[in-house]
């Protein structure tokens, strides 16, 4: 299964568990989230897809187009003008989209409590660890409540649609609309965008994941978007999933969604986001948990207290050669759609 990213989302502990806030009543407090290996002996170093700028989400990945060797190009996001032949008024070919609902939906995320250790007289490090419960759902629905408050924004943009071979991520200052129904309308942040080489496909068929890395009973859930679709090339991504998470350097990753219309899209249908996550990106992901403290994403994901308690869900642990080394992490999927917004370029 693209097993695991049963990060240790944390601790959280709602209503019968406790949400640590900060001052901002909707968003979770997070500690600090360093995406390298420590430089000690026997750690796998993995530069990953990139860096975080700070205070936005720092995008990379690519591809390059006709195959699967993957590449990153990092720029600004330029205005696409033009004139109509008919009527000279101003012609924007592009498209923007933003995120308006995510969900984990493979791995599960798990919450654990280790033991007390007896020499030092602590809660961590000892045996007789046990399973707090499965907090998938939790999390997702602390994600989209960022996303629906506008704390959230990640955009996909195509700058040319007609000529579609390519979609930017950039993340975005949004506002939502005054009226129902109306567009959002999005101004794009400070951080670099990135581009992933896309095509647009016509035939059955358009996700290309690999099923038996999934748990049988998360792999239905996982959306499997029909044509006309939208693909990006199999490569390197750093998908943000808010300030809950951070974002995620992920492997072999695509994205991929139904277009609801193939010529000029307004909505991202049955999308979905998936790869593999190293062992080392998602130890360094720290959340600031309450009554538990720092604990790191992996720790959630590798969570073996739990199989018994829910053994169709674990364990979810693969290994993946990178750079010529074998490298522990999890395989992961994230459902998704996106609306379009009116996009307003800094002028």
């Amino acid at each position: 299964m693209f097993p695991g990213i049963r990060d240790r989302v944390d601790r959280f502990v709602y209503d019968g568990f406790h949400v640590a806030r900060t001052g901002d009543p909707g968003r979770m407090k997070i500690g600090t989230a360093a995406l390298a290996c420590a430089l000690v002996p026997g750690c796998f170093s993995d530069p990953g897809a990139g860096p975080l700028c700070a205070g936005a989400a720092c995008l990379t990945g690519g591809g390059t187009s006709g195959g699967d060797t993957t590449g990153t190009t990092t720029t600004t996001t330029p205005t696409t003008t033009g004139a109509s032949e008919t009527t000279g008024a101003p012609f924007d070919p592009s498209i923007t989209l933003r995120i308006s609902t995510m969900a984990f939906v493979d791995p599960h995320l798990f919450i654990t409590e280790e033991g007390m250790d007896t020499d030092t007289d602590t809660g961590t490090g000892g045996a007789g660890a046990s399973c707090v419960n499965d907090v998938t759902m939790l999390v997702n629905g602390l994600l989209n409540s960022e996303i629906t408050d506008g704390k959230f924004n990640l955009l996909l943009r195509f700058e040319d649609f007609a000529e579609v071979d390519e979609v930017r991520l950039l993340d975005a200052a949004c506002e939502p609309p005054a009226m129902a129904g109306a567009q959002w309308i999005c101004t794009p942040g400070t951080a670099p965008t990135v581009n992933l080489t896309t095509q647009i496909v016509a035939e059955p068929g358009c996700r290309n994941l690999e099923p038996d890395v999934y748990r049988p009973v998360n792999l239905p859930m996982i959306n499997d978007p029909t044509p006309p679709c939208m693909r990006t090339t199999r490569g390197s991504i750093t998908w943000p999933v808010s300030g809950l998470v951070g974002s995620l350097d992920l492997r072999e990753a695509q994205v991929v969604a139904m277009l609801d219309d193939a010529v000029a899209p307004s909505k991202l249908i049955d999308g979905v986001v998936y790869g593999f996550l190293p062992m080392s990106v998602a130890q360094n992901l720290q959340i600031d948990a309450p009554l538990f403290g720092l604990v790191d994403l992996w720790s959630v994901i590798d969570a073996p207290a739990c199989t018994t308690t829910y053994p169709d869900y674990l364990p979810n642990v693969d290994m993946m050669k990178i750079n010529g080394i074998e490298v522990q992490g999890a395989w992961l999927a994230i459902n998704f759609t996106a609306e379009q917004v009116e996009y307003r370029p800094k002028g």
